[in-house]
């Protein structure tokens, strides 16, 4: 069993959110996760421009898509380590790597704002939404840097801001209508959107020591589960609307009410290939002087 999170820890609350109900709801829906965010791990491996027998260290690498995606384009020689603060996703990871039969590829639970990386080790940074919940951004890209060598590259992937992701606003918006408004984090606060402004997160690389710091937009269809339904149903699971479901104690009426009304306004993504729901991610590079 895992240690219990340090409840003292730079990033304990978001330790323990993933290590228990966070964690586990991604595990039990991983499939549909991966599906869904298949096109943002393949925009984000495209710019990383991963090269045979580079060392690359996957951060926030959750349930290890983005790490078994990018393992084959390292060989031969090359390798990658995912880090992630939850014991809960790794052990997933974990199993997943082994039933894939991968020779380059490792796993390491860490707070990578404090762990105390090999110097001058990685010449590649990938994270698929893994980098947006340190509670100093900061003194974590700081730490991050030490463990890559001279010219070694950054590629982040994180979502551009609320309204440009129905995946996120529409269900906000159903479950407000349900149970009423709810508080909603500051925009430079650790979660799904803090890395939303560019400017903030190009900011933050710099004070970082990073150079040549850049930051695009990306348009990009979220392949959601094949009915607007089964889509509704995974948004009640993981995202906004599930967490104020369990925030405000919501009972089964509501769950109901509130994946009716998603439901409802997914059916306007539906398409001959299935549920495509618009979205908008930041691609974030920079390199180690």
């Amino acid at each position: 069993m895992a240690d219990a999170p340090n409840a003292s820890a730079p990033n304990a609350s978001e330790a323990e959110y993933w290590g228990s109900t966070g964690g586990q709801k991604w595990v039990e829906h991983q499939g549909a996760m991966d599906r869904l965010l298949g096109g943002v791990t393949d925009a984000l491996l495209a710019e990383a421009r991963p090269q045979p027998g580079e060392k690359a260290l996957d951060l926030g690498c959750g349930a290890g898509a983005s790490a078994l995606a990018l393992a084959p384009l390292l060989e031969p020689g090359g390798s990658v380590r995912g880090v992630d603060i939850s014991p809960v996703l790794l052990d997933l990871a974990r199993r997943r790597a082994k039933a894939a039969g991968s020779r380059n590829l490792e796993f390491v639970q860490a707070d990578a704002q404090t762990f105390a990386f090999e110097p001058l080790t990685f010449d590649l940074l990938i994270s698929r939404f893994g980098s947006m919940f340190f509670s100093d951004p900061v003194a974590a890209f700081a730490n991050i840097r030490q463990a890559l060598r001279p010219g070694g590259r950054v590629c982040l992937a994180a979502w551009a801001p609320l309204a440009q992701n129905p995946w996120f606003y529409l269900p906000r918006v159903a479950a407000i209508a349900r149970l009423g408004p709810s508080p909603q984090a500051g925009p430079h606060e650790p979660g799904a959107f803090a890395f939303a402004d560019q400017a903030y997160v190009t900011g933050i690389l710099r004070n970082a020591g990073f150079a040549a710091v850049e930051a695009k937009a990306v348009p990009i269809d979220l392949i959601a589960p094949d009915t607007p339904e089964k889509a509704a149903d995974l948004t009640l699971n993981i995202g906004p609307a599930a967490r104020m479901l369990g925030a405000e104690n919501g009972a089964a009426e509501d769950s109901q009410a509130i994946a009716a009304a998603i439901a409802d306004v997914f059916s306007a993504f539906r398409t001959q290939a299935g549920v495509r729901i618009p979205a908008v991610i930041n691609l974030f590079t920079a390199r180690c002087p």
